[in-house]
């Protein structure tokens, strides 16, 4: 078990851009759209329901129209299952 939250932007970059470090994309073909990648960090949740998980993420870019290079190191606080997470970094 990490010591630490993971941080799911990390994720969300390498589907969106399959780029690290400003590489060539590693099978560019496998990418997924920026809204298909923060459906998958939800669990494949669309959109919020009432009685379902609604986690809180406060960001200070749009991820969905932000640089998708920039994703990986997005920050703002999250909170999940109601405490608050420290963001990495």
């Amino acid at each position: 078990m990490p010591g630490r939250a993971l941080d799911p932007w990390i994720a969300i970059a390498a589907a969106v851009t399959r780029s690290r470090d400003g590489r060539d994309p590693w099978h560019p073909e496998q990418r997924i759209p920026v809204d298909a990648a923060l459906r998958a960090s939800q669990g494949g949740v669309a959109a919020l329901a009432e009685g379902g998980p609604a986690d809180l993420v406060i960001t200070d870019e749009d991820p969905r129209t932000c640089d998708p290079e920039s994703l990986r190191g997005h920050a703002g606080a999250r909170h999940h299952g109601g405490r608050h997470l420290d963001v990495p970094g």
